[in-house]
């Protein structure tokens, strides 16, 4: 399932001067209250926060001008108009248009004096230090108040879309293509979803179909087939009228039930509502109202995030003032959050109050202001105490610094000192205990647990070095695999894949150096691992720290997300003319001496330095030196793995000196660090269809050694190539087989269904699934490639690759959604007890079936007693159900044709999560 990534609807605040006022308290979060003073100007209260010049600290963005934090310094960015209804800027998204690493402004012109004139427009970055006047774009006359903007992946292209919603009739909801050329484009084009006067939007999967959806006032459009849409009626209020009823609408899963539930807020009536999904592919929707009576009208502004750190989403709103004729509108003002709790299955909602003296403009935001680690709160009213001011909307902006120590109370943990502006992945020089780190589990050494809890490892790469390659920011990647709840990320963090398709690949022009995009400024940096003189040669005694810092904060931020990583140290497909290895390249040891490149075979100059081969000291204290730099940054995360390289068929002597030197550094800490390597296969094909595989030594070595903590088997070519008689099912069983002497996991890192084009979701779920019902321990899939494509040329595949990519994302979830639903340490393969499908099991305890198609029966025998159970779906659990049996034989069945599981578990037993 393609699981949607929320883009902040971002604000902006104008400031010049501050002046801090008295503290608020709400309950146990703690509020200190801040004024910035504005100059006159027409914005309509959005206030996103980003950071526009790219120096790593949140600016504010208010109409045509924009103050640099942390001092507020104002900056013009496009020339005042000759009077303030002019260029009436309204709901202002930042966004990188043009696709230069920095934010542009899109916006809407609104003119008093002629609606013919009223326009959606751009506004360029000039880029660093972003003071100049900006130039303005435009996007079209054919508009009149749409009220959000969104950019959004609607269509499942690997594209942003921007999805507008316009209050006026005829215009509607409407999805706007942005153009290659942004610049010179005249007049974007667009596709019209709905012509109705709408005011509100929101985005999301409402009917779990992978595709996503749009929400508006009491209505939602199903997204189907070939971009049709479908328009469906929500449960509404007595009063509710189409055109102006809501604003901006979250897609949440409000009471925890796993589907997708509706937030809306009422723009120009009475309170807000919660719309509670059935869930399923045909979902019907309750109605909720949240706090009857206590919220006041037109809640115009309203933005959602987890303001008290509890893990779920609470919301930020407050009265607005308009002259529509609403109901309250000059009931007194009151400004607010509302927090979420559950309990029980049961949901309410407190509401606490921040303010009585201001009103909320459009766009509030929640935001880390500070970067003290909290959420603060930001809003801009339609006038100080609701009054307009002749020609102009003019108020001040208030800020609502949430105070640290009212989150660490609730966290049970210190929190890092304020800072001067957010700037992202702080170091936090803090270790993850031994119990929460990824380890082995102490139940059963075929698996891993991480922070305490088995996990099967899955997870979908689109790139092979996502941290390395230009114009892609690996937040993005990470939040997708988070979305989709995947748990497992491969990463070559340094050499390029070039001796096949990768120089055409990746735009790197040496290895051990990459593309590092800053997740606060968007900008893309060129950072080299290791120094360099005046002359432009490495010195390998020296890092070069930009380089290593992202490093850090990417392994941290991928802890953050529950996503454990698998780092390859060395790798088989050096560029050897440009490393900082090669002695013509650096300044650390020349002449005669020469490595030889560092490619995948074994007798390459590079993998003999160690003591039993060649034994270099010389260039291994290097070498050395450069695995305990990546050491240093990644065992306090405690969410990695590591191997030595990918499909090679190095040296033992080589791979395991890598192995003693982890084992001895996670030592010295205090700590496991687990090992293995990713050996090639031995292969000889006897006829046009028939290949015999063979053992190579090195995939003896990590069954068997110990020395090895768990043994990767990506390089099987059962898993890759079908003429092999042995299925992936009978391979794993082997491959326990062969380690019965001292289990460990085994672990399949590079599914190779991943690079089929014609693979759908279903297929791939499928033969990862196969893998785990074997016993295996994780299987990830390989990125999509060129030849996956039928063309070498990475820039005409990209867009094909993507969707390759976003079917094994999709699977991973589902693999992610299956194996997390049920409690499978303490069984084992048993393909005894079904046919046409998998199993695993615990007699007399729990069985895990898994069937690839729907129509076949699962015949199981029972003893008497009380049973749980549920089914998959291929996407998701049911409900737990319950039923008591007298013993003996009992059948269960799946009407369809799609794959499908089954959890049992006897009651007094060890339950699933």
């Amino acid at each position: 399932m393609h699981r949607f990534r929320k883009r902040q609807l971002a604000g902006y605040f104008t400031a010049l001067a501050l002046s801090v006022v008295h503290g608020v308290l709400a309950g146990e979060v703690t509020f200190k209250r801040v004024s910035l003073k504005t100059v006159a100007e027409t914005n309509m209260g959005h206030v996103p926060v980003v950071d526009i010049n790219g120096d790593g600290v949140v600016d504010i963005v208010a109409g045509l001008q924009w103050f640099e934090g942390p001092s507020w310094k104002r900056h013009p960015l496009y020339p005042p108009a000759s009077k303030p209804t002019d260029i009436d800027i309204g709901f202002t998204v930042p966004y990188d248009l043009d696709r230069d690493g920095d934010l542009d402004l899109t916006a809407h012109r609104r003119s008093s004096d002629d609606r013919r004139k009223n326009e959606l427009l751009w506004f360029e970055n000039p880029g660093p230090p972003s003071t100049g006047i900006w130039t303005r774009h435009h996007i079209t006359w054919d508009t009149r108040w749409p009220e959000i903007i969104v950019f959004v992946d609607i269509d499942g292209d690997g594209r942003d879309e921007m999805v507008c919603s316009d209050v006026c009739p005829g215009k509607g909801i409407r999805i706007y293509e942005i153009p290659k050329e942004p610049k010179t484009a005249s007049n974007w084009s667009w596709t019209p979803v709905d012509k109705s006067p709408l005011h509100g939007l929101g985005i999301g999967d409402l009917n779990e179909d992978g595709r996503l959806d749009i929400v508006s006032d009491f209505v939602w459009f199903e997204r189907r087939e070939r971009g049709k849409w479908v328009r469906h009626s929500l449960p509404s209020p007595g009063s509710a009228r189409r055109g102006h009823e809501t604003m901006q609408i979250e897609v949440y899963d409000v009471d925890g039930d796993g589907d997708e539930d509706l937030l809306i807020p009422r723009a120009h009536h009475y309170g807000a509502y919660w719309l509670e999904s059935s869930g399923g592919r045909k979902p019907s929707f309750k109605l909720h109202e949240i706090l009857p009576g206590k919220l006041p009208s037109q809640l115009h502004g309203v933005a959602y995030a987890d303001i008290d750190g509890d893990g779920d989403l609470d919301i930020f709103a407050g009265k607005s003032r308009y002259r529509h004729g609403d109901p309250g509108n000059d009931d007194p003002l009151d400004v607010f959050w509302i927090e979420l709790v559950r309990s029980g299955g049961r949901v309410t909602w407190v509401k606490h109050q921040l303010a009585t003296d201001l009103t909320m403009g459009i766009g509030p935001t929640i935001a880390d202001v500070d970067a003290d680690g909290d959420m603060d709160l930001v809003l801009r009213g339609h006038g100080i105490g609701g009054r307009y001011v002749i020609g102009t909307r003019q108020t001040d902006v208030t800020l609502f610094i949430q105070q640290p120590q009212a989150l660490e109370r609730r966290r049970g943990g210190a929190l890092p000192p304020p800072g001067t502006g957010h700037r992202a992945a702080p170091d936090r020089g803090e270790t993850t205990k031994r119990s929460d780190r990824v380890r082995i589990s102490p139940r059963n050494p075929c698996y891993f647990e991480y922070r305490q809890k088995p996990l099967f490892l899955t997870g979908a790469r689109e790139l092979e070095m996502l941290p390395r390659v230009g114009n892609y920011p690996y937040e993005r990647a990470v939040d997708e695999l988070a979305k989709a709840g995947c748990t497992h990320w491969r990463i070559e963090m340094y050499i390029s894949d070039s001796d096949r398709e990768g120089a055409r690949k990746y735009p790197i022009e040496s290895t051990y150096k990459g593309w590092w995009h800053d997740p606060v400024t968007g900008k893309q940096e060129h950072l080299d691992a290791f120094g360099k003189n005046a002359k432009g040669k490495y010195d390998l005694n020296v890092f070069n720290e930009p380089f290593w810092k992202r490093f850090r904060s990417f392994c941290e931020l991928c802890a953050d997300k529950g996503i454990v990583l698998t780092v390859e140290m060395w790798s088989t497909y050096t560029i050897w003319a440009t490393s900082p290895f090669n002695p013509k390249n650096n300044v650390n040891y020349a002449g005669p001496l020469d490595v030889g490149r560092a490619g995948r075979d074994a007798d390459s100059k590079f993998v003999r330095t160690v003591p039993g081969l060649d034994h270099r000291p010389e260039v291994l204290k290097y070498q050395e030196r450069f695995a305990r730099k990546i050491l240093d940054c990644t065992w306090q995360a405690g969410n990695v793995l590591y191997v030595c390289g990918n499909e090679n068929g190095w040296p033992r002597e080589w791979v395991e000196y890598w192995a003693d030197f982890v084992h001895a550094y996670g030592k010295s800490k205090g700590v496991r660090l687990l090992y293995s390597n990713i050996p090639e296969h031995i292969w000889k094909r006897v006829s046009r269809d028939r290949v015999e595989f063979h053992f190579s030594r090195g995939m003896a070595d990590i069954l068997t050694r110990p020395q090895y903590d768990f043994a990767d088997m990506s390089q099987f070519p059962g898993g890759t190539n079908p003429p092999f008689k042995m299925t992936r099912y009978e391979t794993v069983a082997d491959w326990y087989e062969r380690s019965k002497s001292s289990p460990k996991p085994i672990t399949i890192l590079k599914n190779y269904v991943g690079l089929k084009k014609d693979a759908d979701a279903g297929e791939k779920r499928r033969e990862a699934l196969e893998y785990f019902m074997a016993g295996a321990a994780m299987s990830g899939f390989h990125r999509p490639c060129a030849r996956a494509t039928k063309t070498r040329r990475w820039n005409d595949c990209a867009d094909k690759m993507r969707k390759v990519y976003l079917a094994s994302l999709e699977a991973a979830g589902d693999v992610a959604a299956f194996t997390s639903g049920v409690e499978f340490v303490d069984t084992s393969p048993r393909n005894d007890l079904v046919s046409g499908g998998w199993c695993l099991a615990n007699p007399g305890t729990r069985c895990i079936v898994y069937l690839k198609k729907g129509g076949e029966s699962v015949d199981l025998k029972l003893g008497p007693g009380s049973y749980l159970w549920k089914a998959f779906d291929g996407q998701r659990w049911s409900k737990e159900n319950s039923f008591t049996w007298s013993g003996g034989r009992r059948t269960f069945r799946k009407a369809g044709d799609e794959d499908w599981g089954l959890y049992i578990v006897r009651k007094g037993k060890p339950n699933a999560k």
